[in-house]
C-alpha cells in the first residue's frame, strides 16, 4: 500500500506513461471534514437557537422524522438510535463517494494533462 495516497493535500504519482503529476484527495477531504461538523455540531452546541439551526443541516437529525413518517412505525428508543446511526452513515457514504467520484475527474485530467505537457516538451 502507497501510505503517501492518504495524504489528504496530495502526492506525486506517475501516469501510464511515467510522467509525474500531483495527485491530490481535497474533494474527498472536504466533503468528509464538512459531514463531521455538519453532523456532530447539534450534539455539541449548548445554545438552543444555535442547536436548531445546525440541526437543519444534520441528516442524523432528520432520520428519525423520516424513518416516522415513511414507515408509520412507533418512533421507539431502539427505533431512534437506528435512525440517528444510518443518518450518520448515509451522510458519510454519499460524501466518500461524491468525493472520490470528484477527485477521480481532477485526477484523470491532471494526469491528462501531464502527459500532454510531456509530448510537448519532447516535440521542441
Amino acid at each position: 500500500m502507497n501510505i503517501a495516497a492518504l495524504n489528504p493535500s496530495g502526492y506525486e504519482a506517475k501516469t501510464k506513461n511515467g510522467n509525474t503529476y500531483k495527485k491530490t484527495n481535497n474533494w474527498t477531504t472536504g466533503l468528509i471534514a464538512s459531514s463531521v461538523v455538519t453532523e456532530t455540531l447539534p450534539y455539541v452546541l449548548k445554545n438552543p437557537k444555535a442547536k436548531a439551526i445546525a440541526s437543519g443541516f444534520s441528516v442524523s437529525k432528520m432520520m428519525p422524522d423520516i424513518f416516522k413518517l415513511s414507515s408509520g412505525l412507533k418512533m421507539t428508543p431502539q427505533l431512534r438510535r437506528f435512525a440517528i446511526g444510518s443518518g450518520f452513515v448515509m451522510c458519510f457514504a454519499i460524501d466518500f463517494i461524491t468525493g472520490r467520484m470528484l477527485d477521480k475527474a481532477v485526477n484523470k485530467k491532471r494526469a491528462e494533462n501531464a502527459d500532454k505537457n510531456a509530448e510537448t516538451a519532447q516535440i521542441a
